[in-house]
């Protein structure tokens, strides 16, 4: 998978963390820096909404599910107790909570994009979506997005995202 994709993902996935920090550092004024960085991250939930919505224009595969796992709690527990990390930032003022809050997102990103975990993205599931580590007979763990449950030793039609990433046939 290209980096530049991971690194969407992550900016994505991170929009409610870089609002809330836009808006207590820069008290809804106008700063160009952080308007570009929540304006990246609302890009890249636009591109995730783009691309579960046009899966389905390019077929999908059959495979049949061997072991399936709802990865979504452990996912979510991931994300926030790194992003715990980042509200007190917001009270070290100037140069320093910047240089502070930037040294995070960085090591956030280096953890983040090397891990299935970045498949994840917290603003998916109020609108039904289930994250699933999937391991097929047709070899190998993928990484399955849907709005349905797969249950073990069953036929699953998807579509492929990415390499190893997988939307589930509605």
């Amino acid at each position: 998978m290209r980096q530049i994709f991971r690194i969407t993902l992550f900016f994505a996935d991170f929009l409610p963390l870089f609002l809330i920090f836009y808006f207590i550092e820069f008290d809804f004024s106008i700063n160009y820096y952080g308007i570009l960085v929540v304006g990246l991250s609302a890009a890249s939930n636009l591109a995730w909404y783009a691309m579960l919505r046009d899966a389905n224009k390019y077929g999908y595969e059959e495979y049949t599910v061997v072991d399936t796992e709802d990865r979504g709690s452990q996912y979510m527990s991931y994300i926030v107790s790194y992003a715990a990390t980042i509200p007190p930032i917001v009270l070290i003022s100037g140069v320093v909570g910047y240089v502070v809050f930037v040294i995070i997102i960085l090591i956030l990103l280096s953890m983040y994009v090397n891990n299935d975990v970045l498949f994840y993205n917290p603003l998916l599931p109020p609108f039904g979506y289930r994250f699933m580590r999937v391991k097929i007979k047709e070899g190998g763990e993928v990484f399955v997005i849907g709005k349905k449950t797969i249950k073990q030793n069953s036929k699953a039609k998807m579509h492929l995202l990415d390499d190893s990433l997988f939307l589930l046939d509605d």
